[in-house]
């Protein structure tokens, strides 16, 4: 869920006591924190340097029994073997010595125990199919391996290797559906470190804006009818977002309330954990509002919940809205991410349960897997979902496709039936960092010579969509804006933007225990220790939030940069 809590790490990083950032950022991969043998895919913090060609690529198809059973590092595929000999027999000792030194704080110590394996999880290592290696400058690579878990499903193993003084050491490991998947994967691994696209200098700006601006005046509408008519024609509209932004929320909630929504969709698909479904189907089906099953569904979101009142507000929207028509014709909400039981998680261990290859294939899984279910209904549908899990055909640097829920909702429905938009925001990365604005505030300065109007357009005609896509700073791409999206939503400028206010009573004594308890398990420590707060109870932790949630976006203030970076652009992308 990009960008879900990262204004509240920024803010507990400038408030708290010594607290460890990188422990608060491990919030964004909490499988890493809960496995110590199975991390996920790193590339380290340094540029990777060596050969000058970007991928190479080489079979191998031999299995894990075939190589000689020696520490052998001279090669992927060898270390390969080595790990999953490692892993086959629960040699916790061993991970410091075959893995890039980054890693060891998160791994066993040299003197662990050896830890019992089940015969079946060391059949599975040990049977591993070694597919093929990639390595990219020479430093960092991947082993793709074919193996048969325990309960016989196929799946793609992932082993990213790094090269350090002359030996292939582990640097991560995770597991996906499909090859495509997981050569997909290490494609986004090494897209950080690919040279991004020159922009050239803008020789005559005032021309150049003008091309822009013309555009929106010609092909910009009026948003809520302009989506509307989306939702009219097209089986699946992905609206794509940012995170508690009232503003966008409060556009949802009004396309909801248009009579003709009910008329044209009967399901709404939503970016939360879908183990909480019968809340939302009694909340839904009550016939006196109780917002009591939503809250509760929320507080099941990462550690500590999604407190934001206008996702809430939204669902009140769409049960006042329910009241009014027949119980045939009535909105369904489907929750469609991967499940987040906390109630159940009781170890480390037990998240292991719920992990999921890739959020975005279980999403468009239950999506596609939902409209089947309910064919008989032939009303549209629409998605609201993180930008990042939206893009329809965004490529790597090496041709392969982001393997986003959009991209494979695509795949599965059809491109004529999937509508994406794509949300005014900023050039950012997943954890919340701002680094300037879209083409160097290209389109903030075409938005500003209309007064910022709001409005909704075409990508796939026009010079917005002609740009190189820039936004998602962790994912550099070869694609335009119109390649990953269909329209562009425009409501206002992001220097008015405030963070979403808090649910008011989301965090009572009770639940902010339940949050410290879910935060040592994740994090090994409390909240006291890591935020500085004075005491662990609701109204602490409530305000500790309030000088963030419901206030103007300080990080997006901070790191916008000048609107007018464009006119003097040359050279690399970012300002």
């Amino acid at each position: 869920m990009a960008h879900a809590i990262e204004e509240w790490i920024l803010a507990t990083s400038r408030q708290s006591k010594g607290v460890d950032m990188r422990i608060l950022a491990c919030w964004m991969s909490i499988t890493v924190v809960m496995s110590l043998s199975v991390q996920a895919p790193s590339l380290g913090a340094g540029q990777p340097g060596g050969d000058s060609d970007l991928l190479k690529v080489y079979e191998v198809n031999k299995r894990v029994t075939d190589f000689p059973d020696a520490e052998d590092f001279s090669t992927p595929e060898a270390a390969y073997a080595l790990i999953n000999r490692v892993m086959a027999h629960g040699e916790e000792a061993a991970w410091r010595r075959i893995s890039v030194q980054s890693l060891a704080d998160r791994l066993p110590p040299a003197d662990a125990a050896t830890r019992e394996v089940h015969y079946k999880n060391a059949r599975m290592w040990m049977s591993a199919v070694v597919l093929e290696v990639r390595t990219f400058r020479g430093t960092h690579g991947a082993v793709i391996a074919k193996i048969a878990r325990p309960s016989g499903e196929i799946a793609y193993d992932l082993r990213s290797v790094e090269l350090a003084s002359g030996r292939w050491l582990n640097c991560g490991q995770r597991t996906l559906g499909t090859m495509d998947e997981a050569r997909s994967t290490f494609a986004a691994l090494c897209a950080p470190w690919v040279d991004k696209p020159v922009r050239p200098k803008v020789k005559d700006p005032d021309a150049h804006l003008r091309t822009f601006v013309e555009f929106l005046k010609a092909s910009g509408e009026e948003p809520k009818s302009f989506v509307m008519a989306a939702l009219a024609r097209h089986r699946l509209v992905i609206m794509g977002e940012v995170h508690h932004r009232p503003r966008y929320w409060s556009f949802n909630s009004s396309l909801v309330t248009d009579p003709a929504f009910a008329k044209t969709v009967g399901v709404i698909y939503m970016e939360l954990p879908a183990n909480d479904q019968a809340l939302i189907d009694e909340f839904l089906a009550a016939d006196k509002l109780d917002t009591k099953p939503v809250v509760e569904m929320l507080r099941d979101m990462q550690w500590m919940g999604s407190p934001g009142k206008p996702m809430l507000d939204f669902f009140v929207t769409v049960w006042r809205v329910n009241q009014n028509l027949p119980v045939k014709n009535r909105l369904r909400i489907v929750l469609a991410d991967m499940p987040r039981p906390w109630r159940d998680i009781r170890k480390r261990e037990d998240w292991r349960k719920y992990e999921v290859p890739s959020r975005d294939r279980q999403m468009a899984d239950n999506i596609e897997r939902d409209l089947r279910r309910h064919a008989e209904d032939e009303r549209h549908a629409l998605f609201i979902v993180g930008a990042g899990h939206t893009m329809l055909n965004l490529e790597h640097f090496e041709g392969a496709p982001m393997h986003s829920a959009g991209h494979f909702l695509m795949k599965e429905l059809g491109r004529d039936h999937v509508y994406a938009f794509f949300p005014h925001m900023y050039v950012g990365t997943n954890m919340g960092r701002v680094d300037g604005r879209l083409c160097l505030g290209l389109f903030d300065t075409a938005f500003a010579a209309l007064g910022h109007k709001p409005m909704a357009f075409p990508l796939g005609i026009g010079p917005f969509g002609e740009q190189p896509f820039d936004a998602l700073a962790d994912w550099p791409v070869i694609s335009d804006y119109r390649d990953g999206y269909d329209a562009y939503l425009y409501l206002g400028p992001l220097k008015d933007e405030v963070f979403s206010p808090l649910i008011p009573g989301f965090y009572t004594d009770e639940f902010v225990e339940e949050v410290d308890r879910r935060h040592r398990l994740s994090f090994s420590m409390g909240l006291v220790e890591s935020s500085g707060l004075d005491r662990l109870d609701g109204a602490s932790f409530t305000r500790l939030l309030e000088k963030e949630w419901g206030q103007p976006r300080r990080s997006w203030r901070d790191g916008l940069g000048p609107i007018s970076a464009w006119r003097d652009a040359q050279g690399a992308d970012s300002p």
